[in-house]
């Protein structure tokens, strides 16, 4: 299977100029955005050049990128419905 970045313009890309504009507005957003990122690109480099044999800590990371994707989805899709 290839290996994969998970930026969040590919994961919600119907939500892409939402994205730049909470970025750009709100303060927690772009924390958490940037955090998700962040952990995004560890993630990858981990998994590319398979730097850990610890697959719980692996896995502790995808949890928190999924949690962390999950709060931003629902800062991107509140006041939108």
């Amino acid at each position: 299977m290839p290996l994969e970045k998970h930026p969040l313009q590919n994961e919600f890309p119907q939500h892409q100029s939402r994205i730049q504009q909470l970025h750009a507005s709100n303060d927690n957003f772009a924390r958490l955005s940037d955090k998700y990122h962040q952990l995004d690109k560890e993630i990858f480099e981990i998994e590319q050049q398979k730097l850990i044999n610890d697959e719980n800590y692996l896995e502790q990371l995808k949890l928190r990128r999924l949690q962390l994707k999950d709060q931003l989805y629902h800062m991107l899709d509140k006041d939108l419905t």
